[in-house]
């Protein structure tokens, strides 16, 4: 079974445009009854006063980011976002390494303590030096 998209661009919304339920239903591809939570229990705004239920694209475009800006879990300097876990973790020690991008970026990679995955995070070479919070984590060679 695979997993439903719980992120929805808003990029695909006309500008001043109004959509009726069924319009937001083809366009992320959800049934009718997730849009009638998201109105009812959600905050979704309606066009007032109008059925069939309308709904405006600035409305349904603020509603989204605010979605998924409450979906966001940040991580402290010294974390990394687990994939597999999905939450912020400290690496494991010993077990990071960094590989540097032609984009003057620096890919550390590691492994999540409590799955064993791999878990990464890229930082600007500006930003990286011998004291950055990583640098702990880096694999010694022999």
């Amino acid at each position: 079974m695979t997993r439903k998209s719980r992120t929805y661009s808003p990029h695909v919304l006309k500008e001043n445009y109004s959509y009726n339920l069924e319009q937001i239903t083809d366009l992320y591809g959800v049934v009718i009854a997730t849009v009638r939570r998201w109105i009812r229990v959600e905050g979704l705004k309606r066009v007032p006063g109008v059925r069939p239920y309308l709904v405006h694209s600035s409305e349904l475009k603020a509603f989204l980011a605010r979605r998924q800006k409450a979906r966001r879990r940040p991580c402290a300097p010294h974390q990394l976002y687990c994939l597999r876990c999905r939450h912020a973790r400290t690496p494991q020690m010993g077990t990071g390494t960094i590989e540097r991008l032609p984009n003057t970026t620096i890919r550390f990679k590691a492994k999540c303590p409590a799955c064993g995955g791999n878990i990464l995070k890229v930082v600007s070479r500006a930003n990286w030096a011998e004291n950055h919070p990583l640098a702990a984590y880096l694999h010694e060679a022999p």
